[in-house]
């Protein structure tokens, strides 16, 4: 069984100037040819963009939700220092007067937050990895997660973190050491 009423698509392979007379001369043909059929097109590039479109839309929503994360991440991390410079007054107070330098005493407060980031990447990089991985097998071309993608991430992390635990452990540093063991 053959026949016109079996096909239902043709390809057609056009230059980009003057599509629109092209278009309409293969319309009339096809009318000719097909009266019982509508004529309808679409372009290769359009129908191949369109594939993509749901990868575009779940890139553009993990941004955003990554901007979020990282948003809420910083603000418990100044919460969390905040709270143990504030714990830490007195230690900090009796460190100045001993005569500690503001470098050290920021480095005893970021100390234990760069461990908790070396950790932290140590679970989260083979994992991203292997996510990543599955995720990248849905495609026909596919490239191989670098090694910079996952030290650009942990290079972020770590200024996200210094400069969070900087700003309060250098206020803490600076601050007056008699008004610390005073109010204690």
């Amino acid at each position: 069984m053959t026949g016109p009423e079996f096909y239902n698509t043709c390809a057609v392979k056009l230059q980009t100037q003057n599509v629109a007379p092209v278009m309409d001369a293969i319309e009339r043909e096809w009318k000719t040819a097909f009266p019982q059929y509508v004529f309808q097109y679409s372009f290769l590039d359009d129908t191949v963009r369109n594939f993509y479109e749901e990868e575009r839309r779940m890139s553009r929503m993990i941004m955003i939700f990554s901007l979020i994360v990282v948003l809420i991440g910083s603000i418990g991390l100044l919460g969390l220092v905040s709270f143990m410079v504030s714990k830490r007054t007195k230690e900090v107070g009796i460190r100045k007067t001993l005569g500690a330098s503001s470098g050290s005493i920021m480095t005893i407060f970021s100390r234990e937050f760069v461990l908790l980031i070396v950790v932290s990447f140590a679970i989260a990089g083979p994992l991203a990895y292997y996510i990543m991985n599955r995720w990248l097998e849905n495609f026909a071309f596919r490239i191989q997660p670098g090694v910079f993608t996952f030290i650009s991430g942990a290079v972020i992390s770590f200024l996200i973190v210094f400069l969070t635990v900087g700003i309060i452990s250098y206020k803490a540093a600076n601050a007056n050491p008699v008004e610390a063991l005073r109010n204690e």
